[in-house]
C-alpha cells in the first residue's frame, strides 16, 4: 500500500472514532453506586473546605480591621462556623436574639461550590444515567445536612434540626443544578414536559432573571437618589477604615436581599421593616436601623413611584414577545405563557421567603417581603401582560379563502389528441391518424 493510501485510511478511521465517541461513552462500563457515593463525598469535602475558607477569611479580615476587637484562634474558628451556618441559610441565635435575615450572597456562593462539585463528579465518571445523577444529589444533600447538624450541635447558636433541614435542602438543590445538564436529568424532564412545557419552563427561568434585574435596577436608582444619605450613614456607622471595610462586606452580602426587596416594591406588594412599610401605592414611616444599605428607603411618599411599575410591565411584555414565534396557535402560546408565569411565581415565592426574617430583639421588627403577594403579582405581570402581547403580536391560524367550484379546473390528462391541438394552435396542418388494419381473429 502506498503512503497516501495509508494516511487516507488512517484519517477515515480517526474520523469514525471521533464520530462514534458518544456511543463509546454509552458503552463504557457504568460506575457502581458505592463508587459514585465515594466520589461525591470527596467532591463535597472540597466544596466544604472552600466554603469554610471563604467564611474564615471574612471573619479574620473583619476582626483584624475592627478597632479594639478581641482576636484569637478559637474565636475566629467558632465565628467562621457560625458564618458557614448563615451561608447555608440556617437561622442563628446571637446573644439571645434571633437573626433570620441572612445574606443571600454567601448562600449563592456556597451553592455554587456545591453545584460545581456535583458537576465534576458526574463528568469524571462519564455517566448519563439520571439515576446516577440522583445518587450524587442525595449524597451531597445528606453530607451537607449531617455536617450542618454537627456544627450546630457543637458550636451552638442554631437548632440542629433546623440546620439539618436547611443544609439538606441547599445541598440537594445546588447539586441538582450542577448535574442537570451532564447526567441526563434535563433530557428526562424535557421528555416528560413536551415541547410546550419545555418552552414554558425556559421562559419562566428567563422571567426570573428579568425580574431580579428589575429589582436590582429599582434598588440602584433609589440608592443613587439617596447617595448623600448613604454616605452620611456610612461615616456614622463605620468611622474607621477597618469598620468601614467590615460594613462594606456586610452591605455586599445583603445586596441580593435588597434586589428582592426592590422587586417587591416595583411589582406592587412592597415590603416592611418593623413599622416601616413602602409600596408604589402606600407608605407608612417608622424607625430604620442606621445601615448604609438602607439609605435607599424613602422618608416620604411620592406619586412618581408609580413609574417603577413600568419595569415588571416591560419584563412581562418581553416574555410575551419571545413567545410569539414558538407556536402558530394563539391558544398554545397562551399555555406556554401560563407555564412560564407559574414557574416564575414559584421561584420568586421561594426567594421572597428567604430574603426576609427576624432582625434581632431591638425596636426594629422583622424584615417582611410578602412572598404570597409577590408571587401573585409576578404571575399577573407575566401571565396577563405576556399573554396579551403574545396573542396580538404572534401569528394566528386563520383559514384561507375557499375556492369556488367554477374556478376549479380539471387537470390535464395526456391523450391521443394532444398533438393535434398543439399543431392547430401553431397553424400547422395536422397529420392524419392512420388506423391499423384489423388483422381479424387470431
Amino acid at each position: 500500500m502506498s503512503r497516501a493510501t495509508i494516511e487516507r485510511e488512517t484519517g477515515v478511521a480517526r474520523a469514525r472514532r471521533t464520530a462514534n465517541r458518544p456511543d463509546e461513552l454509552l458503552r463504557a462500563p457504568r460506575p457502581s453506586i458505592p463508587v459514585l457515593i465515594r466520589s461525591a463525598g470527596l467532591a463535597y469535602l472540597g466544596a466544604l473546605l472552600a466554603g469554610y475558607a471563604v467564611c474564615a477569611a471574612i471573619v479574620a479580615v473583619v476582626l483584624a480591621a475592627a478597632p479594639n476587637a478581641p482576636f484569637s484562634a478559637g474565636l475566629s474558628f467558632g465565628s467562621a462556623l457560625l458564618v458557614w451556618l448563615g451561608a447555608n441559610h440556617v437561622p442563628l441565635t446571637l446573644s439571645g436574639a434571633e437573626l433570620g435575615v441572612l445574606p443571600l450572597a454567601l448562600t449563592l456562593l456556597f451553592g455554587w461550590f456545591l453545584a460545581r462539585a456535583a458537576r465534576t463528579t458526574v463528568r469524571r465518571r462519564e455517566t448519563r444515567d439520571p439515576a446516577h445523577g440522583g445518587v450524587v444529589c442525595a449524597t451531597m444533600a445528606g453530607a451537607n445536612a449531617i455536617v450542618g447538624a454537627v456544627i450546630a450541635g457543637c458550636v451552638g447558636g442554631a437548632s440542629p434540626v433546623a440546620a439539618f433541614l436547611a443544609c439538606a435542602v441547599l445541598g440537594g438543590l445546588a447539586a441538582l443544578f450542577g448535574v442537570l445538564w451532564d447526567s441526563g436529568i434535563l433530557d428526562l424532564i424535557r421528555d416528560r414536559l413536551g415541547p410546550l412545557g419545555t418552552h414554558g419552563v425556559r421562559l419562566g427561568i428567563l422571567a426570573v432573571f428579568g425580574l431580579f434585574a428589575t429589582g436590582a435596577v429599582t434598588f440602584a436608582l433609589a440608592s443613587l437618589v439617596c447617595a448623600g444619605t448613604g454616605k452620611s450613614l456610612f461615616e456614622l456607622a463605620a468611622p474607621g477604615a477597618g469598620s468601614g471595610f467590615g460594613m462594606l462586606l456586610l452591605c455586599l452580602g445583603y445586596l441580593p436581599n435588597a434586589a428582592i426587596g426592590g422587586l417587591s416594591f416595583a411589582a406592587g406588594p412592597g415590603f416592611s421593616l418593623g413599622t416601616y412599610s413602602a409600596s408604589p401605592v402606600g407608605f407608612h414611616g417608622g424607625a430604620v436601623p442606621p445601615i448604609p444599605l438602607l439609605a435607599a428607603l424613602p422618608e416620604h411618599f411620592s406619586v412618581w413611584w408609580l413609574v417603577f411599575l413600568a419595569l415588571p410591565l416591560t419584563a412581562g411584555a418581553a416574555i410575551g414577545w419571545l413567545a410569539r414565534t414558538l407556536d402558530e396557535s394563539p391558544i398554545q402560546r397562551l399555555r406556554i405563557i401560563a407555564i412560564a408565569a407559574l414557574v416564575a411565581a414559584v421561584v420568586v415565592l421561594v426567594l421572597a421567603a428567604l430574603a426576609g426574617g427576624a432582625l434581632g430583639a431591638g425596636a426594629v421588627g422583622p424584615v417582611v417581603v410578602p412572598a404570597g403577594g409577590l408571587a401573585l403579582a409576578v404571575f399577573g405581570w407575566i401571565g396577563l401582560v405576556g399573554g396579551a402581547v403574545t396573542w396580538f403580536a404572534g401569528p394566528s391560524l386563520v383559514p384561507g379563502p375557499v375556492p369556488d367550484a367554477e374556478d376549479e379546473q380539471e387537470p390535464d390528462l395526456p391523450g391521443e389528441f394532444d398533438d393535434i391541438e398543439e399543431s392547430a394552435e401553431a397553424g400547422e396542418p395536422a397529420e392524419p391518424v392512420q388506423e391499423e388494419p384489423d388483422s381479424g381473429p387470431e
